[in-house]
């Protein structure tokens, strides 16, 4: 009988550790499922944006830009972005004037609060499907602010820039 006057501690314990261990974001409530099978399912983009990292502070909203667009990543490390630019954004039935297809794979570093992707990036003209540019990028590093399993926050920066990232808030497409 010893054991039943533990057990209310020993329950409180076991939450309380299972809280700080679930998560490991800065912003977000734990959870109990994993951070692949959270991150792995195709996001709707919410809010882009572009901020300069120099003395401005300069934050540009490029959210009418990702109309449409998604990033998607698979349990078996596979990575797709999609991205569409519109003629004017601002009427009801937009036309799609370029689109920026992304391919590649993804994988967690630095204790699972950070992505690598390496992606293959193809620009389109819609009109006719042309090709204008086509080129790769090695180890994309992806910063995690906030991952649940229906909102995800993140920040990247492009290899070579270190003036601008970009920030996403998304939520499942």
């Amino acid at each position: 009988m010893k054991v039943l006057e533990y057990l209310p501690l020993f329950l409180f314990c076991l939450i309380v550790s299972t809280q700080s261990a679930c998560t490991k974001y800065d912003e977000g409530a734990p959870s109990l499922k994993s951070k692949k099978n959270r991150l792995a399912q195709k996001w709707n983009v919410d809010q882009a944006l572009v901020v300069f990292d120099d003395t401005s502070n300069y934050e540009l909203d490029v959210t009418p830009e990702w109309l449409n667009g998604s990033i998607e990543f698979t349990k078996d490390g596979g990575y797709e972005m999609n991205q569409f630019i519109y003629e004017d954004p601002t009427v009801t039935d937009p036309t799609a004037v370029f689109k920026v297809e992304t391919k590649g794979d993804w994988e967690f570093f630095g204790k699972k609060k950070q992505i690598y992707t390496n992606e293959h990036v193809v620009e389109i003209k819609v009109e006719d499907n042309t090709i204008l540019e086509e080129y790769d990028i090695e180890r994309r590093v992806w910063y995690i602010v906030k991952l649940q399993k229906d909102e995800l926050y993140v920040k990247y920066y492009t290899p070579g820039n270190d003036i601008q990232h970009y920030e996403f808030q998304l939520s499942p497409f």
